[in-house]
């Protein structure tokens, strides 16, 4: 018996989507922040411990956000708004694709090598974590690329299958971006340099 009618399942999906495309965002404004060694020094020269802590705030939402979008299909007797509960559900209706499928075994694979930092340092205080200095949920850059790629053709996929269609969320700039900040500051530390 379905328990979810496709239009119910339409409205979670954007929800999915806008939680993923936040994410995304996240990610992009870290990497146009702190990937590039003259843009740390911009920022450093106007706020060091301020962009410490926005270092620390982006990388801790990072690994939470993975986590949700990631989690399972209930916790505690809930339902969570994640890759597998869309899964599931999609099968429910009989709209589930082996795709989209095997995107979300892929999106999973990356939660696994996320979990720990998350776990011990960013959703709880692992004390013997903490005391022991234990670097948690190290990944390279193209696990995180290749999880950001498998998560736009995730929701293309569940988009097409609901007939939302797909929504390409892989960049996010814009007047009033980071990179207008960065702009902003490089010249605020020129003009203190003169």
């Amino acid at each position: 018996m379905k328990d979810i009618t496709l239009e119910q399942l339409k409205i979670d999906f954007e929800m999915f989507r806008d939680q993923c495309r936040l994410l995304v965002r996240t990610k992009n404004n870290f990497d146009s922040l702190y990937s590039d060694d003259s843009v740390k020094k911009i920022l450093y020269a106007s706020a060091k411990h301020f962009f410490d802590d926005l270092h620390r705030c982006l990388t801790e939402s990072y690994f939470l956000q993975v986590g949700r979008i990631t989690d399972s299909v209930s916790s505690f007797g809930k339902l969570n708004l994640s890759a597998s509960y869309l899964v599931e559900k999609l099968d429910e209706l009989g709209v589930l694709s082996t795709e989209i499928k095997l995107l979300s075994e892929k999106i999973n694979t990356y939660r696994t090598a996320t979990s720990s930092a998350r776990n011990k340092y960013f959703a709880h205080l692992d004390l013997d974590a903490h005391r022991e200095q234990l670097k948690l949920g190290g990944h390279s850059w193209d696990e995180m690329y290749e999880f950001q790629v498998n998560l736009n053709r995730f929701t293309d996929c569940v988009g097409k299958a609901l007939g939302c269609g797909p929504l390409d969320y892989s960049s996010s700039a814009g007047d009033g971006d980071v990179l207008t900040l960065i702009h902003i500051l490089e010249k605020a530390t020129k003009d203190q340099e003169n």
